[in-house]
């Protein structure tokens, strides 16, 4: 995954997280910004829904090292 949405990003399926919340991996088709709309999210934005993202920014490698240590994607068969 790369940090920014909307850019080139693998298709991954919805999860499951914190004993069941539903996250979306792809912008509905009523965000609030077009050009999103049926895009792929980015770790920044899938961190931020999970409250994971810090108030100062991360380099891709500490946000992907965050997100391959949540249950969910440690789950996930690659």
């Amino acid at each position: 995954m790369n940090l920014s949405s909307g850019e080139k990003q693998p298709n991954m399926h919805n999860t499951y997280f914190d004993e069941g919340i539903q996250q979306e991996m792809v912008f509905p088709l009523n965000y609030h910004i077009l050009k999103l709309r049926e895009q792929q999210k980015g770790l920044k934005q899938v961190l931020t829904e999970r409250e994971l993202w810090p108030d100062r920014r991360l380099k891709l490698e500490k946000a992907r090292k965050i997100m391959s240590q949540q249950s969910d994607f440690l789950a996930q068969k690659s």
